[in-house]
């Protein structure tokens, strides 16, 4: 059952403020797993919306070198 498997990074695709609250979310309760956000909201701002919620930016990268989903995998 994947949902008993150990989670290695949360993985999240830009393009929704919705999933950068909802990983900021997920850090609060996770915070030693790394946190990968591909081409997301500038980074002033995730910053701002991490520490809304609370949770640590230590493990937060912010990935800005792809133009396309499947540039995610690649870089």
């Amino acid at each position: 059952m994947a949902a008993s498997r150990r989670v290695d990074a949360f993985f999240v695709l830009g393009g929704s403020i919705q999933r950068e609250i909802y990983v900021a979310q997920l850090a609060q309760q996770y915070p030693e797993i790394p946190i990968l956000i591909s081409q997301g909201s500038e980074e002033p701002g995730v910053l701002r919306l991490f520490r809304r919620e609370q949770a640590l930016i230590e493990q937060v990268w912010l990935e800005k070198c792809d133009k396309f989903t499947f540039d995610n995998f690649y870089c």
